[in-house]
């Protein structure tokens, strides 16, 4: 039995050694269980020893500190167990194993979920394997399991110790410099969660500094009270370009590996410069976005203006002419009066042409609110149309964006859509104006080769809003747009 009594020492001492680089303590007391082991086997007072550093370790894991007193307790209580004969009595060791499994569950409650679950493997397979070694000795009592249950129990703390140096070899560095690539969640908060999971410290702090008040301050700019550091918390300051960045307080077991400081270091900082560069990327779109809302803006009064100047300009003129031809009449020849009569048609279709023009640059209606503009489209419409439209005003935009999207719609479904009535429909609903054109026309319309319509969506989204269409075959179409009335200022 020497020789499994020699690969069990050498196991755990080994895996403290691979450990020691990533974690101090998690290494050290892995080594002192190696230890512990081995003292065992020498003098036969000391055969238990091993357990009392195994049970610290699997209640402070990846840290040697206690985090609770509670915690502190058990630590205390399992170093006296170990120096006590009690674990020769098998009931005893049933109890106690079965004790020390329920409080380390209920500790390890109080740590990053990777980091539990490790440990609370680990416990379980202690407690496991102690309770059924206790177990067989009382149903074997003539001593038959007593080879098995040692060779058992050798594995099991050699699986044990090996698993508990691996979480933070192979998951804990990882898991933190994978936040260096990782960093688009954009969730507020998200970095700090991510690294009290990965450093297994749910107590961490994260805060940025903040110049003008000189304080340093949590993603919701909440103060953050920087402690003076000590055996409760560690306090590490991160500069960048010799200016202070960022505080991060975190519990002193969770940051000993020199490259895992460097990997947290380098998430928060690339953290800060991702975080920039959305806020400069947001800020551009809301400039774009600004941008196309006041190209709109801008049209629409161009063409106000426009369209007052032809009714004030030309088309007043051509109408005063109009007028005088019609009380003027015929003259002594009476040969004048069929060129007459041509000129007053003429000129009457010239005026037509430029109020027609002038409606399509921007009706004159529209001033006096979205309802009165679309009464005037129905009236004009040679297709039959039925309204039900709020009596309210909105921004000015926002009005004519919806008349021109019916007046569109309206015009397609007189030259196109066969139907016998048409249907617009405009209700102010969750902070933005719904509008429904629809028909039971023949459908079919094809919105891709339609430049009116791929013009309303550009205006239509300059505003923030959406427009859809469905239009399927002897269904008729319905035109959908929404424009949210708070983007528009």
């Amino acid at each position: 039995m020497w020789v499994s009594d020699l690969i069990a020492g050498l196991v755990l001492i080994g895996v403290g050694l691979w450990a020691w680089p990533a974690r101090r303590a998690t290494g050290a007391l892995l080594a002192l269980t190696g230890i512990g082991w081995f003292a065992g086997s020498v003098e036969s007072v000391a055969l238990y020893w091993h357990r009392g550093f195994l049970m610290h370790l699997l209640i402070t894991y990846p840290g040697w500190r206690p985090r609770t007193g509670g915690a502190a307790a058990v630590v205390v209580i399992g170093y006296g167990l170990a120096l006590s004969p009690i674990w020769h009595d098998d009931l005893a060791a049933i109890g106690l194993s079965s004790l020390f499994l329920l409080v380390m569950v209920t500790e390890r409650a109080r740590t990053g979920r990777r980091l539990r679950a490790v440990a609370q493997r680990a416990g379980i397979a202690f407690g496991g394997v102690v309770a059924a070694a206790a177990a067989a000795r009382l149903l074997v009592p003539s001593g038959g399991a007593a080879v098995p249950v040692l060779l058992a129990y050798e594995a099991v703390l050699g699986v044990l110790a090996a698993g508990l140096a691996a979480g933070i070899r192979w998951r804990g560095g990882p898991a933190v410099t994978d936040l260096v690539v990782d960093l688009t969640e954009g969730r507020p908060g998200s970095l700090r969660d991510a690294l009290a999971r990965a450093l297994g410290d749910p107590s961490l702090q994260f805060g940025y500094w903040q110049p003008s008040p000189g304080r340093y301050a949590d993603w919701a700019g909440e103060p953050i009270a920087v402690p003076r550091g000590g055996a409760e918390q560690s306090v590490r300051f991160i500069s960048r370009n010799a200016e202070p960045f960022a505080v991060l307080i975190h519990d002193p077991a969770a940051l000993h590996d020199p490259a895992l400081s460097a990997a947290v270091e380098a998430a928060i900082k690339l953290s800060a410069s991702n975080a920039t560069l959305n806020a400069q990327l947001r800020s551009l779109a809301d400039e774009v976005a600004a941008s196309r809302r006041r190209l709109v803006r801008a049209g629409d009064e161009e063409q106000r203006r426009l369209e007052q100047r032809l009714h004030t300009g030309p088309q007043w003129r051509l109408s005063r002419v109009r007028e005088l031809l019609r009380t003027a009449g015929p003259g002594p020849q009476t040969g004048q009066a069929p060129a007459l009569h041509r000129a007053q048609r003429q000129l009457e279709q010239a005026v037509e042409a430029l109020t027609a023009l002038g409606r399509g640059l921007y009706p004159r209606e529209l001033d006096d609110g979205l309802a009165g503009a679309l009464r005037a489209l129905a009236d004009r419409s040679g297709v039959p149309v039925r309204l039900r439209v709020p009596a309210g005003r909105f921004p000015a935009e926002v009005e004519a964006a919806a008349y021109f999207l019916c007046s569109e719609a309206v015009a397609n479904v007189e030259k196109h859509a066969a139907a016998s009535v048409a249907v617009i429909e405009i209700d102010e609903r969750a902070g933005g104006l719904a509008i429904v054109v629809s028909d039971d026309g023949a459908g079919g319309a094809d919105v891709a080769r339609g430049r009116g319509i791929a013009g309303l969506v550009d205006r239509i989204e300059a505003l923030g809003g959406r427009l859809t269409v469905e239009s399927p075959r002897e269904r008729g179409t319905r035109l959908v747009a929404r424009i949210p009335l708070q983007h528009v200022s």
